[in-house]
Formats: structure tokens, sequence, C-alpha cells
């Protein structure tokens, strides 16, 4: 193109074009994980999510021995 003004009207169109197709790919890929059951998720959110679910085991457990101390001292105390 000789005239500088229609190239870039050419650019802009394609970046345009290029945008809607890569969203649209992005939500096909969201809509495909989602049905099959996957989730999207970040490392940090799924860092997070671990050691929160491990927190909750040990303060879990911690009761449990809690727990079983105490009927320990009460069957001593008998």
């Amino acid at each position: 193109m000789e005239n500088p003004e229609q190239a870039a009207n050419a650019m802009t169109t394609l970046i345009n074009q290029t945008n809607y197709l890569l969203d649209q790919q992005i939500k096909s890929v969201k809509f495909n994980y989602r049905n099959s059951g996957v989730i999207l998720e970040s490392h940090q959110q799924r860092a997070a999510k671990i050691l929160t679910d491990k927190q909750k085991k040990n303060q879990e457990f911690d009761e449990y021995l809690k727990n079983i101390t105490e009927v320990t001292k009460k069957n001593k105390s008998k």
C-alpha cells in the first residue's frame, strides 16, 4: 500500500480481528475446561489451597490427639 493511512487502517483492522479471535479461543478453552471438570487456577491459588487443606488436617489431627490424651488421663485416674 502506498497510502500510509490505508496501511494503518488495515493494521488496526487486523489487530482487532486477531484480538477477537484470541478472545474467542480463550472462551472456548475455559468452556472446555469447565465442562471436563477441570478448574483453571494459578499456581499460587493451588499452593494456597494445598496449604489450607494441610493446616485443616493438622488441626483435626491435633484435636484427635487431644481427645486421646484426655481419655487416657481419665482412664488412668480411675
